[in-house]
């Protein structure tokens, strides 16, 4: 987000915004209503769109929204965080995606990789498979678009087993579909 041209009167803003699938932008000026709070009526592309509101206290910007694209949160001038940053590479070994990769071909492992660069991941379930391999389940959720969420089973012996919309995937030969719970 980009705010400039501050002058007693407003200023000019511009963002953009991203909720998993869906996305759009910010801009126009915001008008000051008050010392402290602003109000931005239309953001751009000639569109309707339900006004925005900037509340400044102190070093720190609350901004409040109706869009499908919220931006709603308070903001300081830090550095940004990236929450999903590395979250594959934190989930997954070296070896593990490797294999994933060989087994999933080249665009079937990039939407793995959106699914968990951009998705919920949920915290890894310890489970046992049918014939007593210890393994981590995962269960990854992407609100916007249903065809990135995903199940993925990593059992400690190297086998995996995954399902998505795009189907069953595993790198076990014997297997016809996704393990018993």
């Amino acid at each position: 987000m980009t705010i400039s041209g501050r002058t007693e009167d407003g200023f000019q803003v511009s963002a953009e915004c991203e909720y998993f699938s869906h996305s759009g932008e910010l801009e126009g000026r915001a008008w000051f209503t008050g010392a402290d709070t602003a109000l931005l009526e239309n953001c751009g592309d000639g569109y309707e769109t339900a006004p925005v509101t900037f509340q400044w206290e102190g070093e720190k910007l609350t901004i409040t929204s109706g869009a499908n694209v919220t931006i709603d949160g308070t903001y300081t001038r830090d550095e940004p965080v990236y929450t999903n940053a590395g979250t594959l590479e934190r989930c997954l070994t070296g070896e593990q995606r490797s294999a994933l990769g060989d087994t999933l071909g080249e665009a079937a492992y990039g939407d793995l990789e959106v699914s968990f660069s951009d998705g919920i991941v949920g915290e890894p379930e310890r489970c046992v498979l049918p014939d007593g391999t210890g393994a981590e389940r995962y269960e990854v959720f992407y609100p916007t678009l249903n065809y990135y969420n995903l199940t993925l089973i990593l059992a400690e012996d190297g086998r995996f087993y995954g399902e998505n919309t795009g189907g069953f995937f595993t790198n076990d030969p014997g297997a016809a579909g996704m393990p018993e719970r």
